[in-house]
């Protein structure tokens, strides 16, 4: 089939919708063999939990054309991850995305904020987190108790949870803990979307995207048009007012 892609459509690139691609460790060599065989030109992107990769196996995957993991990493905070159930340490995170940096496969950190617990001090701790690490793409969204979860039928002991199914996205802010704000959540997001993307290694390693590969260039622009809207707010403050920026980036 993916040689049919190839040939039959040109696509060069294609992302398993797999949460954790990489768990069945055999099976993933396989399809690495088979890619590495018959579609070595695809490029290829996926989803993995940090326990399920190791630099053999993500070394084989580079050959087999993989270039970007996500990472399901939610919260820089120990005790946040032992309350969502994630049953991962902060350890592990890191090791999982050192292992994906040496191995030449870009890496992006899925994070939650939001979460049953969480203080401003705590989203901070995710944040900071997230720029220790060797990152190459971030994406931070609004915790969201999913109807048929657990979390689901206990939001309401950690905050103040709106059931419309219209929020229930991870996009709009649902569940806010008791001790925090709409207002100051979606601060804290705007910020952290700042604070990673406006770093000199991020950007640069854009504009190599770019330069190495032209066509990536309207998607960069995109991608940039929409953090802009998203994160900047009042554009013409953060670029004509220092201190505000200063202030606003501490």
């Amino acid at each position: 089939m993916l040689r049919n892609l190839c040939s039959w459509y040109a696509i060069r690139d294609i992302c398993f919708f797999d949460d954790n691609f990489f768990l069945n460790r055999r099976r993933a060599l396989e399809i690495f063999e088979i890619m590495i065989r018959e579609s070595p030109d695809l490029g290829w992107s996926s989803f993995a939990h940090v326990r399920s990769v190791d630099p053999d196996l993500l070394c084989i995957a580079k050959r087999a054309g993989c270039w970007q993991i996500g990472f399901g990493i939610e919260s820089g905070n120990q005790e946040i991850l032992d309350r969502l159930g994630k049953d991962i340490h902060i350890n592990e995170i890191r090791q999982a995305i050192n292992y994906t940096k040496q191995a030449g496969i870009r890496s992006r950190g899925f994070f939650m904020i939001g979460n049953p617990g969480e203080t401003v001090a705590t989203i901070k701790e995710t944040i900071d987190f997230a720029l220790s690490l060797p990152l190459d793409d971030f994406q931070i969204t609004n915790y969201t108790p999913f109807p048929g979860s657990k979390d689901y039928r206990t939001a309401v002991q950690f905050g103040r949870f709106d059931k419309n199914w219209g929020k229930l996205n991870m996009l709009k802010i649902c569940f806010i803990p008791y001790n925090l704000t709409a207002e100051t959540i979606s601060k804290c997001q705007r910020k952290a979307y700042l604070r990673f993307y406006l770093r000199s290694p991020i950007i640069f390693a854009y504009l190599k995207m770019c330069i190495s590969a032209p066509g990536n260039l309207l998607k960069i622009w995109r991608g940039g048009f929409s953090l802009t809207r998203l994160a900047l707010g009042n554009v013409r403050d953060y670029f004509f007012k220092p201190t505000s920026r200063k202030r606003f980036l501490q």
